[in-house]
């Protein structure tokens, strides 16, 4: 009568839109800013089906790293 639960995973690895990692963004190169590189690395986080939550708690506290370290800077 009683079937086992299905223990459902914390975190979805699954991408929502069926686009692959590398196309959402062109390749960041190491003279690329520090503000392309979170902008990229939003957009993959979105692409992987992160919550919009994830995503703007995550790429907002690296702008608080840009406020004070220069958003220009290269990643190099």
């Amino acid at each position: 009568m009683d079937e086992p639960l299905e223990d459902l995973p914390l975190f979805s690895y699954q991408t929502t839109s069926g686009v692959s990692e590398s196309e959402v963004t062109a390749p960041l190169k190491s003279d690329s800013s520090l503000s392309a590189a979170i902008n990229a690395w939003g957009e993959a986080l979105e692409a992987q089906g992160r919550s919009i939550h994830t995503v703007k708690a995550f790429t907002g506290d690296l702008r608080l790293v840009g406020k004070f370290v220069g958003t220009g800077q290269p990643i190099d």
